[in-house]
C-alpha cells in the first residue's frame, strides 16, 4: 500500500474536493511552520508517520475558503428567519478554516492549541474592516489512504452539544 502524498499535495486534494464536490469558493492557502519541542522530536509528528524531523514534516498548510451555505445551524436559522425581500446574497456566508491531514497523524491538545493560535494570528491579518473575531473552530479534512476525505469540526475549548 502506498503512502499518501506530502502536505502540499494533501492541501490540493482537499481544496479540489471542496471546490468541485461541495461548491466552495474564494480559497487562500497559508503555510504554518510547526514548532518542535524536545519531547516531540522523539515521537511521530504531524505530517510524518516515521518521526523524522525535517522542514517538510514541520510544515502545515491551512486553507481558508467560503462554503456555498453557512455550516453553522444557528446562522442557517437566522438566515431563514429574515424577510423574503432580503436575498441570500444580503447575508454573507462566513469563511471557514480548513486543515488537511492524514488519518494516521497523531494530534495532541498542545498541537491543536498551537494551530488555533497561529490561525488566529492569520485571521487578524485577513480582517480588512478592523473587526477581529477569534477563530473558534477549524474544519479538519482527514484524508485516508484510498483518498476518501472526511471532515470534522474541531472546536477551541469545550462546546455544549447542539440540540436537534
Amino acid at each position: 500500500m502506498c503512502s499518501l502524498p506530502d502536505t502540499p499535495v494533501l492541501a490540493i486534494q482537499v481544496k479540489t474536493n471542496l471546490i468541485y464536490h461541495h461548491l466552495w469558493s474564494n480559497f487562500t492557502e497559508y503555510k504554518i511552520q510547526k514548532e518542535i519541542t524536545s519531547a516531540e522530536s522523539k515521537s511521530p509528528t504531524i505530517g510524518s508517520s516515521k518521526g523524522t524531523q525535517n522542514e517538510e514534516s514541520n510544515l502545515l498548510i491551512v486553507l481558508r475558503g467560503q462554503p456555498p451555505n453557512s455550516l453553522d445551524p444557528k446562522e442557517e436559522v437566522q438566515n431563514n428567519s429574515h424577510n423574503v425581500s432580503e436575498g441570500p446574497e444580503d447575508m454573507p456566508v462566513p469563511y471557514e478554516w480548513i486543515l488537511p491531514a492524514k488519518t494516521e497523524d497523531k494530534w495532541s491538545v498542545k498541537q491543536w492549541d498551537e494551530i488555533f493560535e497561529k490561525i488566529d494570528r492569520l485571521s487578524v491579518i485577513n480582517e480588512t474592516n478592523g473587526e477581529h473575531k477569534r477563530v473558534e473552530r477549524v474544519l479538519m479534512a482527514m484524508v485516508t489512504n484510498d483518498s476518501t476525505i472526511v471532515y470534522y469540526f474541531i472546536n477551541k475549548g469545550i462546546k455544549k452539544p447542539r440540540k436537534n
